[in-house]
């Protein structure tokens, strides 16, 4: 063990528990923000986790250009979740404007877990940390037991090191393939998704795995892109009506200006059309 003293700190994490019951904050900003709104979100709890003290600034230029490279987003989307989590009671709201930094507290406090098998306590929206030269011999005076805790504890630190580095995506994904075979799916999201599940579940990442969840997204209209993203070289789609008075065959470069001639309620794609049907039901 001699060879640990002296080592810094770890105060961010390499992984962290994404659930698949639903979501009340996520489904809000799926409905606000759409896509970007899921996978934004997501992926701005991977930059707190990745964040030491997990305090993430907007106040620097270099540091917005990181969160928005994170995040996938431009300024402008990035400012409306933040405004919508702050909403929510998720972001601190007196961090941000005093400061401009994200702290979401209850995300945090998830990480209780890690920090308590690191025998330290959870870093704070302020910033504050327990600093020690030798955690190892710190851990020491928490437990009451035989070296074999000092072990155990290193052990499952390489165990949190080896699970993240497993979820690695391997390089036969062939995201452009899937892309031209389902061009109206958001093929990046789909796998973005795929892979957290796989996460979750502690399943290896496959081809034919990813397979079976586009083709899942497919049938349930799910990961959509906008009409603006769909490729127009399609010559025909199919409208419908959200209330279902008609449906309309209609080349696809006139489809965003399609109408229901009964109620005169602009038309949507069918994927729209189903997801509609299904949060009324």
């Amino acid at each position: 063990m001699a060879g640990d003293v002296g080592r810094p700190q770890k105060n961010t994490v390499d992984y962290f528990p994404h659930f698949v019951s639903e979501n009340k904050t996520v489904k809000i900003l799926e409905h606000k923000l759409g896509a970007k709104g899921y996978a934004g979100y997501y992926k701005l709890l991977e930059l707190i986790g990745d964040t030491e003290c997990h305090r993430v600034g907007f106040n620097k230029p270099i540091d917005q250009l990181y969160a928005l490279h994170r995040t996938d987003m431009i300024e402008d989307e990035f400012i409306d979740m933040i405004d919508l989590l702050i909403s929510l009671g998720k972001v601190d709201e007196e961090l941000w404007k005093s400061e401009k930094v994200i702290w979401i507290d209850d995300f945090v406090t998830s990480l209780s877990a890690v920090y308590h098998k690191r025998k330290r306590p959870l870093p704070t929206k302020d910033g504050a940390i327990s600093v020690t030269e030798n955690p190892i011999s710190v851990t020491e005076t928490l437990i009451s037991g035989t070296s074999n805790s000092q072990y155990s504890i290193v052990k499952e630190s390489k165990e949190e090191e080896s699970e993240a580095k497993d979820m690695t995506p391997p390089p036969q994904f062939d995201l452009e393939s899937y892309s031209k075979q389902y061009p109206t799916l958001d093929v990046e999201l789909s796998f973005e998704r795929y892979k957290l599940h796989c996460k979750e579940k502690h399943k290896p990442l496959s081809d034919k795995g990813f397979n079976l969840w586009v083709r899942g997204d497919m049938n349930s209209g799910w990961n959509q892109k906008t009409a603006s993203e769909v490729d127009k070289s399609n010559e025909f789609v199919t409208m419908y009506c959200l209330k279902g008075h008609d449906t309309k065959q209609v080349k696809q470069i006139k489809a965003d200006n399609t109408f229901c001639e009964t109620c005169k309620e602009q038309m949507v794609y069918e994927y729209e059309f189903r997801h509609y049907r299904g949060v009324s039901r």
